[in-house]
C-alpha cells in the first residue's frame, strides 16, 4: 500500500518537503493547545497518515484516564480512555500501529454502542502526556511505512507542541500572579478604606469559614475571644435567616457563584451587651495561602445607629399617638365648647335688644363687642375644631345635589360687608357655570369664605373679584372658582408652606391682621375631601390668585 508524501523505500522513508513546512507552519501559527492540537488531527487525516478519523488524548502519565480533548468524530469529544498496556507503550515513546481491533474488548468498550469502531488504528507520542491516535475503517491499514513516517515527525512535532504548552503555562502563570497581584493590591485598598471608617474586613473560605480579620475587625469584636469565636455566631444568625447559600454564610466563592449581599446580624457579647454589625458580602475574591480563594466580607458596628432609630421611632410612636388622642380630645369636645359660646352670643343679642326697645343706649356699644367677639371666637374654635377633626379622621362629607348660583349669590352677600370694610371693591364673574353640583355644599361655602376672607383682610383700597366657570379636564366636568386680589402679596419663599396648618406669612402679620393661619390648611384639606385641590400665584406687593379647583361630581368614596 503506498503512502501519500512519503518514499517506499522502508529502509530509509523520505518525506515531502512541501507538505512537511506546510504542517510546520500550520502549527507553529497556533495561538493555543486546541489549535495545535487542531492541526495534528489534520495531519493524522491529511496526506501523512490518511486515516479515517483521530483523536488528541491528554491526561496525567501517572493517572489511570486520558481524555479526548480533540477528535474528530463528536461522540469521542471528552470521553475517557482507561490507560491500558498498547498506551502505557505509547507514553514510554514507542510507536504502536494495530491492524484491526474489533475484536479487542478494550478497545469496543472505548465507544458507545451503536457508533462505528474502527479497525486499524495507530498510536502516536507527542508528549509525555499527549497521544495522537489515528484510526481506519480498513483492516490492517497502518503499515510499517506510517510508523517510520511518524517517527520522523514526532520529534519536530512534539518539539513545537512542548514549546506552546510551555509558554501557555508561562502566559497562564503570569495572568494568574498578576491577578493575585491585583487581588493583593484591591484588599489592601479595602482594608485600608475600611480601617479609615471604622469597618472591619473579614476573609471567608470555599466552607464558609473566617480565614482572615483585619486589626479592624479584630477590635471590633475584641470581647470575644477569637474573631472566629465571634464569626460562628453571626454566621448561626444568618443560617437561620429565611436567605441562604452564599448571601449567608460567604460559600461558593468561586467566580460563577459570587453574590454581593447586605445583611444585618445582632447578636449578644460574652458580656451579655446587645451588638448589631452590618456585613458585606463585597462578591470580591481574595486568595488565600493555600492558594484557594476566599470571599472578603465586610464588618461595620451599627448598634448605636440602630438604637438611635428604635429610640427615634418609640419618640414618633409616641408623639402620634399623643397627637391622635390631641385631636380626638378636641374633636369629641366641639359641643361643650360651642354651647358656651352660643349662650354668651345669644344673651348678648337679647341685651342689645333690650336696651334699644327701653332706648337706653348706654351699654349697647359694649354689648355689640361682646357680641362681636364672641362670634370671633367661635369662629376660631370652629377651625381648631375643623382641623382636630381632619387629623383625627373624623370629619366627614355630606354629599348632596345643590345649586351652584344661589350658593355664589350667598357668599357674596356674607362677605360683602368685610370686604367694603376695607375700602375694598368686589366684582363676581360667571362664565359656562354648571348648573347643579355634586357636593358638600357647607364645606364649599367655607373654603370660599375663607379665601375671600383672607383676601379681603390683606387688601386695603384694592380690588377683589371672584370668577366662576366650568371646565373640561381629562373628559370629566370641573368647577374653578379663581378668588383675586391687589394686596400684599406673598414671598415666593413662603409658598411652599402656605397650606401648613398655624402658619402666618410672618409673624409681623398675626399681630396686625389677627387670625389663626388655619384657615387656609382647612381650605385644602376640605378640597382633597371633595376630589380638588387648590393652586396659588402671588406676587410680593402686587397681589395673589387662589384657584379651588372641584369636580362638578365629587367622588363617592
Amino acid at each position: 500500500m503506498g503512502l501519500p508524501g512519503v518514499s517506499q523505500n522502508n529502509e530509509d522513508v523520505s518525506l515531502d518537503g512541501a507538505e512537511v513546512l506546510a504542517l510546520m507552519e500550520r502549527l507553529t501559527s497556533a495561538q493555543t493547545l486546541r489549535d495545535a492540537y487542531e492541526g495534528l488531527l489534520e495531519m493524522m487525516t491529511g496526506p501523512f497518515f490518511g486515516a479515517t478519523d483521530a483523536v488528541v488524548l491528554e491526561g496525567d502519565p501517572d493517572n489511570e484516564l486520558f481524555i479526548a480533548v480533540a477528535t474528530t468524530r463528536d461522540d469521542l469529544q471528552g470521553a475517557q480512555w482507561t490507560r491500558s498496556e498498547r498506551i502505557s507503550r505509547v507514553i514510554d515513546g514507542q510507536i504502536v500501529a494495530l491492524k484491526d481491533v474489533t475484536g479487542d474488548s478494550t478497545w469496543r468498550a472505548r465507544f458507545e454502542q451503536g457508533s462505528q469502531i474502527p479497525c486499524a488504528v495507530i498510536l502516536v507520542p507527542i508528549r509525555h502526556s499527549v497521544v495522537l491516535v489515528g484510526m481506519h475503517k480498513t483492516p490492517g491499514y497502518f503499515t510499517r511505512d506510517h510508523v517510520l513516517c511518524a517517527g520522523k515527525l514526532v520529534p519536530t512535532v512534539s518539539q513545537v507542541i512542548y514549546k506552546l504548552a510551555m509558554h501557555q503555562y508561562k502566559l497562564h502563570r503570569l495572568r494568574n500572579e498578576q491577578e493575585r497581584e491585583r487581588m493583593r493590591e484591591q484588599f489592601l485598598f479595602i482594608n485600608q478604606a475600611a480601617r479609615a471608617l471604622g469597618v472591619g474586613v473579614a476573609v471567608l473560605d470555599d466552607k464558609g469559614g473566617l480565614a482572615v480579620a483585619s486589626d479592624a475587625l479584630r477590635e471590633l469584636v475584641s470581647e470575644w475571644s477569637t474573631p472566629q469565636g465571634w464569626w460562628l455566631e453571626v454566621r448561626d444568625v444568618l443560617s437561620q435567616t429565611p436567605i441562604t447559600g452564599a448571601e449567608a454564610v460567604g460559600e461558593g466563592v468561586h467566580d460563577r457563584d459570587r453574590r454581593q449581599a447586605k445583611r444585618v446580624a445582632e447578636i449578644v457579647t460574652p458580656r451579655g451587651a446587645r451588638m448589631v454589625f452590618e456585613l458585606t458580602f463585597t462578591g470580591r475574591a481574595h486568595e488565600l495561602e493555600d492558594g484557594s480563594m476566599g470571599h472578603v466580607v465586610l464588618a461595620a458596628d451599627v448598634t448605636r445607629w440602630v438604637l438611635a432609630e428604635e429610640s427615634l421611632k418609640v419618640a414618633r410612636d409616641q408623639a402620634e399617638r399623643a397627637n391622635t388622642a390631641k385631636s380626638n380630645f378636641l374633636a369629641n369636645m366641639s359641643h361643650e365648647l360651642r354651647t358656651p359660646l352660643n349662650a354668651i352670643i345669644g344673651y348678648a343679642e337679647m341685651l342689645v335688644e333690650d336696651s334699644r326697645s327701653t332706648k337706653e343706649d348706654l351699654f349697647s356699644e359694649d354689648l355689640l363687642k361682646i357680641h362681636a367677639s364672641a362670634h370671633q371666637l367661635l369662629r376660631m374654635i370652629n377651625d381648631v375644631l375643623d382641623l382636630s377633626k381632619i387629623e383625627a379622621g373624623k370629619l366627614e362629607r355630606n354629599l348632596s345635589n345643590f345649586l351652584l348660583l344661589p350658593l355664589i349669590e350667598e357668599v357674596e352677600l356674607t362677605i360683602h360687608p368685610m370686604i367694603m370694610a376695607g375700602n375694598n371693591r368686589f366684582v363676581c364673574y360667571q362664565e359656562s357655570v354648571p348648573d347643579e353640583l355634586l357636593s358638600d355644599r357647607d364645606r364649599l361655602r367655607q373654603v370660599l369664605l375663607n379665601i375671600l376672607s383672607n383676601a379681603a383682610k390683606f387688601t386695603e383700597a384694592g380690588h377683589i373679584s371672584l370668577r366662576v366657570r366650568g371646565e373640561k379636564r381629562a373628559g370629566e366636568s370641573w368647577v374653578i372658582f379663581e378668588i383675586s386680589d391687589t394686596g400684599i402679596g406673598i414671598p415666593e419663599e413662603k409658598l411652599e408652606r402656605l397650606f401648613a396648618a398655624f402658619e402666618q406669612i410672618d409673624s409681623s402679620n398675626t399681630r396686625q391682621y389677627g387670625g389663626t393661619g388655619l384657615g387656609l390648611a382647612i381650605s385644602e384639606r376640605f378640597c382633597q375631601l371633595l376630589g380638588g385641590f387648590i393652586e396659588v400665584e402671588s406676587t410680593l406687593g402686587v397681589g395673589s390668585t387662589f384657584k379651588v379647583i372641584l369636580p362638578v361630581k365629587a367622588p363617592l368614596i
